[in-house]
This record gives C-alpha cells, sequence and structure tokens, in this order.
C-alpha cells in the first residue's frame, strides 16, 4: 500500500532495484454471517448489487479520498510537527481537514446501510488497531483509497527485497551494518549523547537514531534523560497485539489476501480492553505463493495467518491456526509455526506487546505522537511506527526521510 510514499523515500536514494508486482483482485473479503466480496477493478458494480445506489456513492466516496490523499501527501505527510505552529502552513491551506476528524464510522454509515458494505469499508480498523467509532475519517479515506483505488501491490522476494534494498543503498554511502547486535544502554554526557554500549562494546557517535520500540529505548537512558514519564506511556492508546502463524496447505487459487470477519463488536471490543477475546476470532491470512510460485513446492500454498489480539490474550486451543486457515481457504492445512502475543515483548521489546505502535487516534496524530527529537538529549532521534507519520511501512520509512531532511 502507499507504494508512491515508499518510491518517493527510494527516490531520494538513488531509485529502488526490486520489482513490484501488481495484483488484481488483491483480497477476497469474508464475513461469517453477512457473505463475501472480492476486491478487484469491478468492485462499484459489486457493490451495487448489495445496495442500490451504493456503487455510485462508493466512486464519488473515493473521488473525495483521492484528493483528500493527494493534499495528505503533498502537504502533511512529510513535514516536521515539533510545536502547533507547525500546522499552521496546513490551516491556511484550504484543506478543510477539520471536517474528516470525525469518526470513520459515522462518516461510511451516512453513506451505507448494508452491513457488508459497512464491513469491508471499516475492518481496516480492526487491524491497525483502532475501531472504526475511534478511527478519525481521515485516516479511514486515506486507508481506503489505498486499498481499493491504488491497489495492492507486493515486492517480488517480500519485504525482505525492501529490506535488502535500502542495506545496499547504505553500504553504498559507507554505512557499516552490524546485526545481532543487541543495544544495552544509552550513553549520555552533560545532556549529549556520547554512544550506545552494544553486546559487542561500546560504539561512540555524535548522533543516535532509534528505529526500535520508543520506549524500550526510553529505558536504556538514566531516568532524568528520558522524554516521557510513565504517566505517559501509561495514557498512550496502543495498537493490539497479534496471534501469528505460517502454515503450508493445499494450492490455493483465489486472492493473494484474505480478511475474515467472525466477529465484529466483540472482537473490536476485546481489543481495546473492554471484554474477552471471541471463540472464533476475526482474521487475516496471506498466501505468497499466488504471487510467487517459489514460495512453495508444486501443488502447494504457503500461507501467513494474523489474529489481531490484546497483550494478555496467550492462550490458543491448540489447532486454531489450522481451524481459521481451512475456513479461509479451504483443503488441508498445517501449521508449521505459531508465535503468540509474547513474541513481540520477547524479541523486539515492544511496549505492551504492540505488534503495532500507538494507535491512530486523533489525539495521537502528528505533534500528538512521541517526537522525532529527544526533548532531554542532543543528538537522539527517533523513527519508526511511534513517531510521525505513523504505522505501516510507507510511514515509517517518511519517518525516516522527515527526519534526515529537517534534523540530521
Amino acid at each position: 500500500l502507499m507504494d508512491d510514499v515508499i518510491d518517493k523515500v527510494f527516490q531520494e536514494l538513488g531509485g529502488r532495484r526490486y520489482r513490484v508486482v501488481d495484483l488484481a483482485p488483491s483480497m477476497a473479503f469474508v464475513d461469517r454471517r453477512l457473505g463475501s466480496v472480492e476486491v478487484g477493478k469491478d468492485l462499484p458494480q459489486r457493490l451495487e448489487e448489495l445496495e442500490r445506489g451504493a456503487g455510485d456513492r462508493f466512486v464519488e466516496m473515493m473521488k473525495e479520498a483521492a484528493r483528500l490523499y493527494s493534499a495528505v501527501v503533498d502537504h502533511m505527510l512529510f513535514k516536521k510537527y515539533d510545536s502547533w505552529l507547525d500546522f499552521l502552513p496546513v490551516a491556511k491551506s484550504g484543506l478543510g481537514l477539520a471536517r474528516y476528524m470525525r469518526s470513520f464510522e459515522s462518516y461510511v454509515n451516512a453513506r451505507f446501510k448494508h452491513p457488508l458494505i459497512r464491513r469491508l469499508l471499516e475492518y481496516d480498523g480492526m487491524f491497525v488497531g483502532s475501531p472504526p467509532w475511534e478511527l478519525p475519517a481521515l485516516y479511514g479515506l486515506l486507508l481506503n483509497y489505498s486499498v481499493f483505488v491504488r491497489g495492492v501491490k507486493a515486492p517480488v522476494g517480500g519485504f525482505g527485497a525492501v529490506a535488502e534494498n535500502l542495506a545496499e543503498i547504505g553500504a553504498r554511502h559507507g554505512a557499516q551494518l552490524k546485526t545481532c547486535t543487541a543495544a544495552k544502554r544509552i550513553e549520555v554526557g552533560s545532556g549529549r549523547v556520547l554512544g550506545v554500549h552494544t553486546q559487542d562494546g561500546f560504539l561512540k557517535a555524535d548522533v543516535v537514531v532509534a528505529n526500535a520500540d520508543y520506549k524500550l529505548v526510553e529505558d536504556m537512558l538514566p531516568p532524568r534523560y528520558r522524554s516521557y514519564d510513565e504517566d505517559y506511556w501509561r495514557g498512550l492508546k496502543m495498537a493490539p497485539s497479534a496471534y501469528m502463524a505460517v502454515l503450508a496447505g493445499d494450492r490455493w487459487e483465489g486472492p493473494p489476501h484474505v480478511v475474515y470477519i467472525s466477529s465484529w463488536e466483540e472482537h473490536l471490543n476485546a481489543l481495546v480492553g473492554r471484554g474477552e477475546m471471541p471463540d472464533l476470532p476475526s482474521f487475516y491470512i496471506h498466501v505468497p505463493s499466488v504471487v510467487e510460485e517459489g514460495w512453495a513446492p508444486p501443488g502447494r500454498s504457503s500461507m501467513f495467518l494474523l489474529v489481531p489480539s490484546p497483550p494478555g490474550a496467550e492462550y490458543w486451543p491448540r489447532g486454531l491456526a489450522e481451524r481459521l486457515a481451512a475456513m479461509a481457504v479451504g483443503g488441508d492445512v498445517k501449521a508449521l509455526v505459531e508465535y503468540p502475543s509474547s513474541f513481540f515483548c520477547q524479541r523486539y521489546g515492544a511496549y505492551r506487546c504492540t505488534a503495532l505502535g500507538p494507535r491512530h487516534t486523533l489525539r495521537q496524530t502528528a505533534l500528538g505522537r512521541p517526537l522525532m527529537r529527544s526533548k532531554k538529549v542532543e543528538g537522539l532521534f527517533y523513527v519508526g511506527q511511534y513517531t510521525h507519520p505513523g504505522i505501516g511501512v510507507p510511514s515509517v520509512l517518511a519517518s525516516a526521510y522527515v527526519l534526515s531532511k529537517y534534523y540530521v
């Protein structure tokens, strides 16, 4: 998604070398109770079959979303936000963003009545950790436009190819990449960063840019040099964790992405701490072998399953991954590896085991997110999902672009 944002960053670095494949149809959307919709270029016609006039209303909605998308990318996404004064150019631009600060749920409900259409347009909220009644319409429209109009694209070789391309660019510019080297502590002297203590020794540095979990990095500092106290972190609304599995199964001939809604309100409420996880949760499956046959042996499919879950949801019934995958793609499916939500804490040091970072809410937008520049330590900066603009690979790369342009 938002491949234009990713391309902009790579153009600044000399261009990307990995190939991208357009996926059409990109996704099968299934609601266990309401039915299914295949997302492709004929989506307006499919929506019209569900609700009279819905096709035209969807087209108009996407035209509005296109204008909004262009405005946000051109005027907001690649800007720094250190104080409220940084919003003045946006306020004077005439973008009219205030009307998109209502909830996305109210925006959608005012235009469509069929529950399956509403689910289709709102489902992204579940997978970015913001229920549609909290997600600003601004974000909902940007997500819808990215998925339904710009379309879903896949880098050949997976996102590993994107990371490898970045590593190649860094090496060309003289960067030395140290992998499997855990950072332990950030050294500070007289309010200025001096370097980082790692498992392999001390790395002296005049500037440190952290793209790990923001809270984890803060905890590597002496308390007096931390930008945010514990009350701040407790008050931050975090996106959910996730239960994940890698599976193998019979050959799947459908779209490479499947979103399956088993429950809606119950699952969403559980993600924001208002109830227990349903016995049959909603989930997402990616089948990379549909895009690249090399991901699986002939006649077979490789799959990745993700269930958004609260941080404490550690118990999952035996065989759940196989059961969910079989519901979505059918055939004989076998789970090869499973990852509980604690994986994000143990592997990445993620605060509250979040899989994504702070949720996208009105209060947690731009200046409402943790800042890129440390408030207490000169020379210490942050990029990634915690900072502006937020969650997702395009946003994370955009944060690095903003840092390089305005700070470092």
